[in-house]
């Protein structure tokens, strides 16, 4: 998941995945980036799925990413 998200392509494909996903799968995409939040921050396109992990996801889901920064 980490290299889909940091591609300029499949950046894109992650961000819709998280807008029109249940609240079951969104989680299921965000614990793919644990341990990999701050290496998918420092690329180009990795952190805009973290921007929209962060805007689409409940507070729990919001805190554990913000734990890893």
């Amino acid at each position: 998941m980490e290299m889909l998200a940091g591609d300029s392509s499949g950046s894109a494909v992650v961000q819709k995945l998280l807008d029109i996903c249940t609240p079951d799968q969104r989680r299921a995409i965000v614990e793919k980036f644990r341990q990999s939040v701050v290496k998918l921050s420092l690329k180009m396109h990795g952190c805009r799925v973290i921007q929209k992990a962060f805007q689409v996801c409940p507070p729990e889901l919001q805190s554990m990413l913000a734990g890893e920064l």
